[in-house]
């Protein structure tokens, strides 16, 4: 009796252990780190001491989380690199000067890899950016380019004042402008795009595509996996409050919501009519479900037909929003989900 209450007492507890584990098994999953200025107190925020970013790199590694290159990452969602746990990417976006003189010696003492996109026009131009012979300087030491744009304008803005015929001609001149200078420049032709201000739309992913880039990056926050849009990835911020200890282990925490389908989306939403916001996910268990819009904060859900729905109408009147979902799964884990929605004219939203 007392050998089968052992037993019995052994099983009970190695299934405790079990499900312990597992609700603490990290998703596979890809954190894309982004910087711009680097110990400008001009521009707080905006800004990232060194001493922080020393920080994260060494967080990282204490972690042994693997550092990825674009490269890396390229090959990981075209399908040919694998990834068990948790992989990382530094990005830099604008090519302020900062980016050379005080974070470009720290990501080389650390043997950190890390990528750079610019913004074209202002490379050599103003004072507060990078001069071409810097980059060069960058490359050379293996340091990856890719594009942020020729003027660095909100084409967004360009769907409420002109339409969607307007947005696609200037977007697709300014691109290749951009390209233009590069190949000048550098004899490179980028394969890799961040958004401006991190607003897309479907008219610009398509250009990105048709021009033959291969991964393009939003200012959405929380992780990805193999299963996301490689023209539209998240990237988490690290900069003013948002650079804290306690905020890095927070962005390491969230894992990855696969959004199968989505209203409203990258297309855009109507200005003033009320909607219901209804987001579909990959996981057939979801607990605790919220839906994020900037406009609202974080609004009441229910499910309808398997889709997650806000519980009201929602009336949006901000020139754009930035859409969220997060839920926690079967095995107890927080998974989020960000994207950027312009708010239109009714007749422009199709």
């Amino acid at each position: 009796m007392l050998e089968e209450k052992l037993k019995n007492l052994i099983f009970i507890l190695s299934s405790v252990f079990i499900l312990v584990f597992v609700s603490y098994v990290q998703a596979e999953k890809v954190v894309v780190l982004l910087y711009h200025r680097f110990g400008d107190p001009r521009y707080p925020t905006t800004s990232t001491t060194t001493e922080e970013l020393l920080e994260h790199i060494r967080y990282v590694k204490s972690q042994r989380y693997e550092i990825w290159k674009l490269k890396d990452l390229e090959a990981y969602l075209r399908g040919d690199k694998k990834l068990e746990g948790t992989a990382v990417v530094f990005t830099v976006d604008d090519g302020y000067l900062t980016t050379f003189t005080r974070a470009y010696p720290v990501f080389q003492r650390e043997g950190v890899p890390f990528s750079v996109f610019l913004y074209v026009e202002a490379i050599s131009r103003y004072p507060d950016y990078m001069t071409w012979q810097m980059v060069r300087e960058m490359m050379e030491d293996g340091v990856e380019i890719g594009v942020h744009s020729y003027s660095h304008e909100d084409f967004t803005h360009l769907l409420q004042e002109k339409g969607r015929h307007d947005l696609r001609k200037v977007f697709l001149t300014d691109t290749l402008k951009a390209l233009e200078v590069l190949e000048r420049e550098l004899g490179y032709h980028p394969g890799y795009y961040s958004y401006p201000y991190g607003h897309l739309t479907e008219e610009m992913k398509d250009i990105l595509k048709d021009l033959g880039f291969t991964l393009a990056f939003t200012q959405d926050i929380g992780p990805l996996n193999a299963e996301y849009d490689p023209l539209e990835l998240p990237r988490e911020p690290l900069l003013q409050d948002w650079a804290t200890p306690e905020h890095v282990k927070i962005v390491f925490r969230r894992e990855p919501a696969v959004v199968i389908w989505r209203y409203p989306d990258t297309r855009g939403v109507p200005y003033g009519k009320p909607i219901k916001v209804k987001v579909r996910v990959k996981d057939s268990t979801v607990k605790h479900p919220a839906i994020y819009v900037s406009e609202h904060g974080w609004v009441e859900t229910i499910v309808e037909n398997d889709m997650i729905c806000s519980r009201e109408e929602l009336t949006l009147k901000r020139e754009s929003n930035r859409f969220g979902i997060r839920y926690m799964d079967a095995q107890g884990r927080w998974l989020y989900r960000f994207w950027y929605v312009p708010t239109l004219p009714a007749s422009t939203v199709k």
